[in-house]
């Protein structure tokens, strides 16, 4: 008789992946890119309008700490002019050395920068300048060319004429 020989073949197993299962994982990964870039594009202006608004005001107390430290008054002005924009364009923190109220050469403090991509900042006042006096109380002479009509004066930082933060700044006065 004859012998049967059975013969084996050999699987081989072929590392790697088919093209179906590729095909599928770039599907549902460009599925969750999708959703995720969006939310993460907010993450990213939030961050940007909080540290704008925690500079404002970290330099708001600066002027402060400054009027105290100097014995002298300190102003923080902004560099901008166009209405709903005035901070846009950064600010100044300075001390005024000789008496003038008015911003002379050597009297800067610290200087910021233009604000970045296409941020605005702005007071519902039209509020160019904030002064404090050598005791650190708010000085509201300072506010004389653009005084504010009520308090809390409200500023608004914008991205893009449609993401905003609200920055409220209230000042309170005393009377004797």
């Amino acid at each position: 008789m004859f012998a049967i020989k059975r013969v084996m073949k050999k699987r081989h197993y072929y590392k790697g992946f088919t093209l179906v299962e590729l095909v599928v994982t770039l599907a549902v990964a460009s599925i969750l890119l999708s959703v995720a870039i969006p939310s993460f594009k907010d993450i990213i202006r939030n961050n940007r309008a909080t540290t704008y608004a925690n500079q404002f005001i970290a330099d708001l107390a600066l002027a402060r700490s400054e009027a105290i430290k100097r014995g002298l008054p300190v102003f923080m002005t902004s560099k901008g002019s166009s209405s709903g924009d005035e901070w846009g364009n950064g600010w100044r923190v300075w001390a005024d050395t000789n008496g003038n109220d008015i911003y002379d050469s050597g009297e800067e403090i610290k200087e910021t920068v233009q604000l970045q991509n296409e941020a605005t900042l702005g007071s519902n006042d039209t509020l160019t300048q904030i002064g404090f006096l050598s005791s650190g109380v708010v000085d509201l002479e300072a506010f004389a060319p653009s005084a504010p009509t009520e308090w809390p004066s409200t500023f608004q930082l914008r991205f893009d004429n449609y993401h905003f933060l609200q920055l409220h700044l209230q000042i309170f006065v005393l009377h004797w």
